[in-house]
């Protein structure tokens, strides 16, 4: 099954992905350390709501003005035959 985000941004390297009003991390390879895919939770930034993006925290009117078209896909195995 391929799942697709349109929407997203880029900071410090790292590819964040927007997906039914939910932040994720996308799974990407830096250097030689892998990250997988995470949903990402939702923080208190000062008075507001934000995220914790590459270890800096963000508002979610920062990141709406950060948010970019990316268009990311991502397969997902949903079969009984697999262990996992």
């Amino acid at each position: 099954m391929i799942i697709r985000y349109k929407y997203g941004f880029l900071i410090s390297g790292i590819l964040y992905v927007w997906k039914e009003g939910k932040l994720f991390r996308a799974a990407q390879m830096i250097n030689k350390r892998f990250y997988p895919f995470k949903e990402l939770p939702l923080i208190d930034v000062g008075n507001n709501k934000g995220y914790l993006v590459a270890k800096k925290r963000k508002s979610l009117k920062q990141l709406k003005d950060m948010t970019i078209f990316v268009n990311y896909e991502r397969q997902e195995i949903n079969s009984s035959d697999c262990p996992f």
